[in-house]
Formats: C-alpha cells, sequence, structure tokens
C-alpha cells in the first residue's frame, strides 16, 4: 500500500529512515509528522535538583507495552534500586489502571500504583522518569512529556528509538547508532535489568549528569519536536507531493503495476469472504 500511495506520513525519523533505506521507498514518498510540542516554558520556576526526590513513569495501562515496563520495573528493577536508595519512592502514573494494576503496590518497597495524573505538572516534582520498554514502535510521548518538564530519565534502546540528534541523520539505519545516542536527555543504553539500576542510580545521585540531561533534553525538544517546525516541514511535504503528484507518478512504474492491480485484489478478497461465510454457515447447519 505505500509503494501505491503517492505519499506515507509517519511519525518516527527512524521508521522513515528504515522505509527509505531498507525498504526503498522512494523519499519523495515519506513524509515526517512527529510530535508538536510547543517551547518549554517556565525553566526558571522548575524545582532544582535538590528539591526534587523520588522515581516516576507515566502511561496508558489499555497499553500493552506500558504494563509490561510497570511489570518488568516491578520485579526485576525496582529491588535493585530500592536496595542501594531505599528511601526513594517510585509512583506509577495512568488512565484505566485495573484492580489487577492497582495490586501491584509495595508499600514495604515503597512502590506505588498512583492512577490517573491530573496534570503532567506532577513530572517537575520528581528526579527521574524510568521508561524501561521492552518492545513497541513509533516514538514515545511519556519520554517527550518528561522532557518538557525538564525532567532527566532512563530508558532502553527501544524508548529512545528515533528521539535523538542521531536519528535525524539520512542514511540506512545502524543499531549501534541508536543504542547510545550522543547528548541524550538522560540515559538509553541499558538492556538489562542490573544495567537499568545502574543507569537510574548513577542519573538520580550524580547532579552533574542530571544537570547535563536535563538541558540536553529542553534542547532536543526544541530541536526535533518543535511545534512551528514541524508543522512546516509537514505542510511543504504535503503540498509537494499533491502539486508534483502527476510528474511524480509518471516516474514510478511500480505504482503503476500496483494501481492497476488493486481492483482485481479487491475482486478476490470478495470471492474469499463470501466463501467463507458461506463455510461457516455450512458448519453452523451441520450442527443444528
Amino acid at each position: 500500500s505505500m509503494l501505491r500511495s503517492d505519499l506515507t506520513i509517519v511519525c518516527s525519523s527512524h521508521e522513515k529512515s528504515l522505509l527509505t533505506h531498507h525498504y526503498k521507498i522512494p523519499s519523495n514518498k515519506v513524509a515526517l509528522a512527529s510530535f508538536f510540542y510547543p517551547e518549554p516554558q517556565n525553566f526558571q520556576l522548575s524545582p532544582s535538583y535538590e528539591k526534587r526526590a523520588n522515581f516516576v513513569t507515566i502511561g496508558n495501562f489499555h497499553h500493552h507495552p506500558n504494563v509490561d515496563s510497570f511489570c518488568f520495573l516491578k520485579d526485576h528493577i525496582w529491588p535493585l534500586i530500592h536496595k542501594k536508595i531505599p528511601n526513594a519512592e517510585m509512583h506509577i502514573y495512568g488512565a484505566y489502571p485495573t484492580k489487577e494494576n492497582f495490586n501491584l503496590t509495595n508499600q514495604r518497597q515503597n512502590f506505588f500504583v498512583k492512577g490517573p495524573a491530573d496534570t503532567l505538572d506532577i513530572l517537575q516534582n520528581y528526579r527521574v522518569l524510568l521508561a524501561p520498554l521492552r518492545f513497541g514502535s513509533g516514538i514515545k510521548g511519556k519520554i517527550a512529556d518528561s522532557w518538557t518538564h525538564f525532567t532527566p530519565l532512563v530508558t532502553t534502546p527501544i524508548g529512545s528509538e528515533g528521539m535523538s540528534e542521531e536519528s535525524l541523520i539520512d542514511k540506512d539505519w545502524d543499531i549501534n547508532q541508536y543504542c547510545k545516542p550522543k547528548n541524550w536527555g538522560g540515559l538509553s543504553s541499558s538492556t538489562s535489568p542490573e544495567n537499568f539500576a545502574n543507569d537510574a542510580i548513577e542519573l538520580y545521585n550524580n547532579k552533574e549528569l542530571w544537570l547535563n540531561s536535563q538541558a540536553n533534553g529542553i534542547k532536543l525538544i526544541n530541536e526535533l519536536f518543535n511545534e512551528e517546525k514541524n508543522h512546516n516541514s509537514l505542510a511543504l511535504a504535503l503540498e509537494n507531493s499533491f502539486y508534483n503528484m502527476n510528474e511524480n507518478r509518471k516516474t514510478d512504474f511500480l505504482q503503476h503495476i500496483l494501481l492497476s492491480q488493486q481492483y482485481r485484489a479487491t475482486e478476490y478478497m470478495s470471492r474469499w469472504i463470501e466463501l467463507k461465510e458461506t463455510n461457516k454457515n455450512k458448519q453452523n447447519f451441520e450442527k443444528n
């Protein structure tokens, strides 16, 4: 369907690179529609390193990668952090928690599921956000939200995918490039519970690292997800695709083939559905 279309819009620069370099989709047929964040405001009013405490994470409980990360955090990562920083607390915020989700709370280990947050401004009360994501695609809203509230974070290579300056480089994808982005808004190379816990402890206790990560996060929000810049970029891509559509189609031989076949594909799909329903009705009749 991408080859048949005039333009495919993706949310991640990582996905754009994969499509254009690995899957050979022409670059003029792929556009980036990333986050659209206003420039972070009132940095001077944000609590300082010393006035912040505890760890936090956020995420909708209807989203399986979030729930998996919460459980992984509780069972494998938090016990290691709690052992080294026993007075710190872990708070999880998110919409649609179930009774089972709330049961993750463990007061003896200072691990608390809080449920929905009234405002994302609460992120500024915490020293470090944790996002131990093990799977999932696209760019991660919790990471961008953390940066816009001046809070550094620890995540995995899955979490940082498409959210670094390196991801904007238009070249073939390199796993090593995304595992260790430079000048990032936190730490993002951990692939084991032990390494993740060590990174969390280091970022929590190291003021210089924390301040550098905070500054990098603000910079990345403005460079990668600036509202005005990304709106203009998307508008330009849509405009170019529309006004150059006829000219582009003349040289897109593969698109011509796929367009000419799409109605036949629909025909055979409809035949398959008809046959499926016929067999289903036959089986129900035999049961009765």
